[in-house]
């Protein structure tokens, strides 16, 4: 009689498969630090991706937006810029058709993402 050994090897071998996947925890997603707004704050998140969208020429303009004091601010960001961005962006057209926290986001987003600081 010797089922014993194949027996024993098939039970060792499902002892050590199954330990081996319990070696510890890992979780898939990374942790992530909750947003912590004041009321009525906008989180940065949002701040940075209504930039983008007025950046892309995808968020809704509005006609009536004061011409005199976006003029000299999106100048100014259009100087911010690399030289092959600002070739192919023109901020200035902007001028007077941006809400005033789509100026505010669109100031926060080139300042973040081309690297200038405030």
């Amino acid at each position: 009689m010797r089922p014993l050994p194949p027996i024993l090897f098939a039970a060792c071998l499902a002892a050590f498969t199954s330990t081996a996947q319990a070696s510890g925890s890992y979780s898939a997603r990374p942790p992530r630090v909750p947003e912590k707004t004041e009321a009525g704050a906008v989180s940065e998140k949002a701040k940075m991706s209504l930039g983008l969208q007025v950046f892309n020429e995808r968020a809704k303009l509005v006609s009536d937006g004061d011409m005199a004091d976006q003029k000299p601010r999106l100048a100014k960001l259009q100087a911010m810029l690399p030289a092959d961005v600002a070739a192919k962006k023109d901020l200035t057209k902007f001028a007077g058709k941006l809400t005033a926290d789509q100026i505010a986001a669109l100031e926060h987003y080139v300042m973040t993402r081309f690297g200038h600081k405030k």
